[in-house]
């Protein structure tokens, strides 16, 4: 109100030059017209202009791919510990079972212990543990993460696919994709202390599987099903099934107590942790599979293998858009991200590599909301173009201005 009161001011000024010019009223008319137009529209541009440059002074570096590590062979999955520092990767190969050990301070590896048929990985940054499911072989093989070698194996369900920790309960969910059921496992005793049946679908699911360990809830991407099973961890049984078209992998933000689930179609569904309703879905790559999120930057992290990129994506309770778009080996299938240094390191399965991404906190692509969240915000990579209190408020000091010029002219005619 303020700025409408102060354009009006200047308004009367600027009529009163109006009417010192010579002529008939219908020509001071016309200037009057002219005047308002001219800052209608450049109240409402320069103001919506200096919106935009603040967005943009606030970018900062896009997310970038620093290294390439090439000494792995049909990499799979992927861990990272946060603590060591250390990233563990899967080569699903049948001529080459073995796990890559990668020391992330110089992306060099340091190992290569033999595991058969390795898919899934995870790591407990707590007891510095290693899981890996062997896939073939129906087992969890169990790594100490200081030597790096084998410790035990734990039979567990049918080609287990995906693998999950959660480190306050020191427990390991495995995703049985063709028993249709997970295993759970005690890290304590490496053995099995319950099996949840029956998750998902009679074939072909579950795959991916995320935990959240702020509430202790476990979730199963269910393919076949097209259904994310929700498990408690305190009793191993599914409390609830939320309907997702044919999903794949999962990832949670614990902080927002968001679920994000990959699906065929090149969509992403998200998930309300705490009512397990679907809050919406967004277009992202084509065939997308492996998604991460870090909690420390809120970004989301999605592999699109027909793309051969990574969509980066911050997110604060609705997805940032549009999202840093990066680069990567042929069909990206694994994702893991280590929070304290901000690298993301993916599995690429057809060009038997690893892209090492290098993200920062706030990365190209702002603040704006993705459309199907707020479909009036929309931008651009040099910065936010948005609705905005400065815009709309340029534009009505642009309307004050025309209807005071409007009563002046009024008010001129009647005291002649």
């Amino acid at each position: 109100m303020r700025i409408i009161a102060a354009v009006q001011s200047k308004a009367r000024v600027v009529c009163r030059v109006v009417f010192s010019v010579s002529g008939e009223p219908k020509r001071k008319a016309r200037i009057l017209a002219i005047v308002a137009g001219v800052a209608l529209l450049a109240g409402g541009a320069a103001l919506a202009w200096r919106g935009r440059s603040e967005h943009a002074l606030a970018a900062s570096p896009s997310p970038t791919v620093v290294a390439t590590i090439s000494a792995v062979n049909s990499p799979w999955g992927i861990a990272v510990n946060p603590v060591t520092n250390k990233v563990y990767v899967a080569n699903y190969s049948e001529g080459d079972s073995t796990v890559t050990v990668v020391d992330a301070t110089t992306n060099t590896v340091i190992k290569t212990p033999a595991v058969h048929a390795p898919l899934g990985v995870a790591v407990n940054p707590t007891t510095n543990r290693v899981y890996v499911a062997d896939h073939w072989g129906g087992k969890l093989v169990v790594m100490n993460g200081a030597t790096d070698e084998v410790i035990t194996e734990v039979g567990v369900g049918s080609w287990p696919y995906g693998v999950a920790v959660n480190p306050s309960t020191n427990k390991i969910y495995v995703a049985n994709q063709t028993s249709n059921n997970v295993s759970v496992i005690d890290g304590d005793t490496n053995t099995v202390v319950a099996t949840v049946v029956p998750v998902g679908c009679w074939s072909y699911c579950p795959l991916g599987v995320a935990v959240n360990p702020t509430t202790n809830l476990i979730y199963t991407a269910n393919y076949n099903g097209n259904s994310v099973s929700v498990i408690n961890g305190a009793t191993d049984e599914v409390v609830d099934t939320v309907t997702v078209g044919s999903p794949l992998g999962v990832a949670v933000d614990p902080l927002t107590n968001r679920i994000f689930v990959t699906r065929d179609g090149g969509v992403v569904s998200v998930i309300d942790g705490a009512t397990d309703a679907k809050l919406y879905d967004f277009p992202v790559g084509l065939y997308p599979e492996p998604i991460a999120f870090n909690t420390a930057m809120n970004h989301l992290y999605v592999g699109n293998g027909g793309d051969d990129n990574v969509w980066v994506i911050r997110h604060q309770g609705v997805p940032g858009w549009p999202p840093s778009v990066v680069p990567v080996g042929d069909y990206p299938i694994g994702i893991a991200v280590n929070p304290n240094t901000g690298r993301v390191y993916v599995t690429n399965s057809t060009s038997n590599s690893v892209s090492v991404i290098q993200d920062y906190s706030d990365p190209v692509g702002g603040i704006a909301e993705h459309p199907q969240v707020e479909p009036e915000t929309a931008q651009t990579n040099g910065g936010s173009w948005a609705p905005s209190a400065l815009a709309l408020a340029g534009a009505a000091g642009g309307a004050a201005l025309l209807l005071t010029a409007v009563g002046w002219y009024a008010r001129r005619r009647r005291l002649r």
